[in-house]
C-alpha cells in the first residue's frame, strides 16, 4: 500500500520513540521502507513529499491529557500536503497492580493532532493510543522494573495491530478504545488547554540539582527542547527555562539522580503566586490616591493578578536557584522533596543515546 513511511516522535524517557521503533519495524517487515526522525532535528519541508504512496506518522507523549506544545507547533506548522496519508499517535501512561492494568487516558491528544494535520491537507487515516509505563516522576515514584517490562510486553502486539491496520491503507477511527478517549476528552480539554498555558510555566520552575550533581551537563545536552542551561562558572548547575515541557528526560537519565522536583518549592511557589496582590494593591492606592476607585474593576484586577503571577514565577525562580547553590538551603529543599525517594523511570530498551538531540540517519 505504501513505499516510504516517515514517523516523527518526542519522547523524553523512551515511551514515544520505543513506540515509533516498532512502527518501524512493523513497516520494514512489510517491505515498506521507513524511517524515524525526532522532532528536535525534524526537516519537514524536505522530508515529506507530496506522493501519496508515502505515510507520515506523529508519535507524542500525553501531558496533561493533551500532546505537549512542542508536538501542537510542530503540527501546526507542517508544510501543506494534500492527499498524502497520515497519523496520530499517543502514548498514555499506564500502570499494573499485581495482575491489573490499569490504562492511561491520552483524551484530546490524538485527536488535536489529527485536526492539525487535516488542516496541513493530510488525509489523516487514523489515531491510536497506546498504553506504556506511566513516567511522570515528579509526581510519582518510577513502577517497578517489572512491573514496566510487563506494561511494555502488553503493548507491542497492540501497536502491531495498529500498525497492520495503518499500513494495509485501513482507517483507524471508532474502535472502542478510540470512542472512549474521545468522549473523556471533551470535558477535559479545559484543563489541558490550563495545563497549555499555565502547567507549562509553573512546572518548569519546581526543577532543581541536589547535591550529588557534578556539574557534568548531560542533562543541558539532551533535552529535546533545548530548556537547560548550564550557569555558573566554577561550579555549573542546570537552571530550566519556560521552554520544558516536563518530559521527564533530565531525571530519568541523570546518572547521579541529581534532578529533584522541588515539592516543598513547588508548595512554597504557589502560595507566593497565589497571594491576591491585585487586592491589595488597590486597596493600599485607594487609600493613597483619592479618586482611582474606578480603577479596581474585575478586569483590572485580574489583569494585574497575571502580570503579578507571571512576574512572581519569574523572579521566585532566579532567587532560588542563587539560594539553592548554598549547601544548607539545598539539602533543606533536598530532603523535603519525595522525589529523593522516588525510583526513577526510562523506558527499559531505551538508552540516552537513542533519543539524545542531533540528526538520525534515514533507516531503509
Amino acid at each position: 500500500m505504501y513505499r516510504q513511511m516517515t514517523v516523527y516522535f518526542m519522547s523524553g524517557t523512551g515511551n514515544s520513540f520505543r513506540a515509533a521503533s516498532w512502527l518501524a519495524e512493523e513497516a520494514r517487515a512489510r517491505g515498506v521502507s521507513a524511517r524515524v526522525i525526532p522532532l528536535d532535528s525534524a526537516r519537514p519541508a524536505g522530508e515529506i513529499g507530496r506522493d501519496k504512496n508515502e505515510l507520515v506518522g506523529i508519535v507524542t507523549p500525553t501531558h496533561g491529557f493533551i500532546a505537549p506544545w512542542t508536538v501542537l507547533k510542530f503540527a501546526f506548522f507542517l508544510p501543506r500536503r494534500p492527499g498524502v496519508p497520515a497519523f496520530a499517535l499517543a502514548t498514555q501512561g499506564c500502570m499494573k497492580f499485581g495482575p491489573f492494568f490499569i490504562p492511561g487516558l491520552s483524551a484530546s491528544a490524538t485527536f488535536i493532532i489529527a485536526l492539525l494535520l487535516a488542516l496541513r491537507g493530510f488525509s489523516v487515516r487514523g489515531v491510536f493510543s497506546l498504553d506504556m509505563p506511566v513516567n511522570w516522576i515528579a509526581l510519582h515514584s518510577g513502577l517497578k522494573p517489572r512491573n514496566a517490562e510487563a506494561i511494555v510486553a502488553r503493548a507491542r502486539p497492540r501497536l502491531a495491530a495498529f500498525a497492520a491496520r495503518i499500513l494495509a491503507g485501513r482507517p483507524c477511527w471508532w474502535t472502542a478504545g478510540n470512542v472512549f478517549t474521545f468522549l473523556l476528552g471533551i470535558p477535559l480539554l479545559p484543563i489541558s488547554l490550563l495545563y497549555l498555558v499555565m502547567g507549562r510555566f509553573f512546572l518548569a520552575k519546581i526543577f532543581f540539582a541536589n547535591p550529588k550533581c557534578t556539574g557534568c551537563g548531560i542533562c543541558a545536552r539532551n533535552c529535546p527542547i533545548g530548556a537547560i542551561v548550564m550557569r555558573g562558572k566554577k561550579n555549573p548547575r542546570p537552571f530550566w527555562t519556560y521552554k520544558c515541557e516536563s518530559c521527564m528526560r533530565c531525571m530519568g537519565f541523570c546518572p547521579e539522580k541529581a534532578v529533584e522536583a522541588g515539592h516543598s518549592w513547588a508548595a512554597l511557589l504557589t502560595y507566593i503566586t497565589m497571594l491576591p496582590f491585585a487586592f491589595y494593591f488597590f486597596k493600599w492606592l485607594g487609600n493613597q490616591v483619592p479618586g482611582v476607585a474606578s480603577l479596581d474593576n474585575p478586569l483590572g484586577r485580574n489583569l494585574l493578578q497575571l502580570i503579578y503571577t507571571y512576574l512572581s514565577l519569574f523572579l521566585s525562580y532566579y532567587l532560588f536557584f542563587v539560594l539553592i547553590r548554598i549547601p544548607l538551603v539545598n539539602k533543606l529543599f533536598t530532603y523535603t522533596t519525595l522525589t529523593h525517594l522516588y525510583r526513577r523511570y526510562h523506558e527499559p530498551g531505551t538508552q540516552l543515546k537513542d533519543i539524545a538531540p542531533g540528526p538520525r540517519p534515514a533507516n531503509p
